[in-house]
């Protein structure tokens, strides 16, 4: 009987071992659609978005979305277009800064990482 349910707690343990093993390592990160769809969720608050990096805008799943690197930011170098990073930041929303253009949801990044 223990033998039994020594093997039955291994193949447990196993099994939960081996389940999380395949998590994503950034399961913290959101879509840019999260944050059109439910912009009063986000605005003010720290988010992770993972997408190519196109000057002032990133592409993820939900499409582009404008960010705004500050000078203070320390970045990968060199911060390649068209390259994969994990930008933390702060939504915001109003105009873009250096922009033109209505008032939108934006991205302030305050940290890059390459994924």
């Amino acid at each position: 009987m223990k033998k039994k349910l020594i093997i039955l707690i291994g193949i447990i343990v196993l099994l939960v071992c081996v389940g999380l093993s395949g998590c994503d390592q950034f399961s913290n990160a959101i879509s840019s659609t999260d944050i059109r769809n439910h912009p009063n969720n986000y605005i003010g608050k720290t988010v992770v978005l993972i997408g190519k990096y196109y000057g002032g805008l990133i592409f993820d799943s939900g499409g582009t979305f404008d960010i705004v690197i500050p000078d203070i930011v320390q970045k990968p170098t060199p911060l390649v277009t068209g390259g994969t990073y994990k930008f933390t930041g702060i939504v915001r929303y109003g105009q873009v800064p250096g922009s033109y253009y209505a008032p939108t949801t934006y991205l302030e990044v305050t940290k890059i990482e390459t994924t």
